[in-house]
């Protein structure tokens, strides 16, 4: 599996003595500002990997037929060039946009944690 590291660069500076209404302030600006970044480094990543392909392979999509789902989504059932077009199960991968999605999501879910105990705590 391809793996994507980005640095998203964070500087601040706090003088003086901020009030509890400021942090919370602050906490809430810092996350909306990562979630920004880490939407452009998601559409800046998108366009670099281009749609609908893997490295050199072109990846066959078609919709998705509900009825050939099996094990809770984890498999599809499809004929098979190989078998003479006998149905063969196939494990079912997330697309490149939904693992971003989750990995955001389990990002800014972390963040959340962290601001919502306090900054420096």
């Amino acid at each position: 599996m391809r793996q994507i590291n980005c640095h998203i660069p964070i500087r601040v500076r706090v003088t003086g003595r901020p009030t509890d209404e400021q942090w919370r302030q602050f906490g809430k600006q810092m996350a909306e500002t990562i979630a920004r970044r880490i939407e452009f480094a998601d559409r800046t990543i998108g366009r670099g990997m281009g749609a609908g392909r893997m490295g050199a392979t072109d990846v066959q999509q078609e919709p998705i037929v509900e009825g050939r789902r099996e094990d809770g989504g984890g498999r599809y059932r499809v004929p098979s060039y190989n078998a003479g077009g006998a149905t063969v199960r196939l494990p079912v991968r997330q697309s490149h946009h939904e693992r971003v999605q989750q990995e955001t999501q389990g990002a800014l879910r972390r963040i959340h944690e962290l601001l919502s105990r306090g900054i420096f705590d």
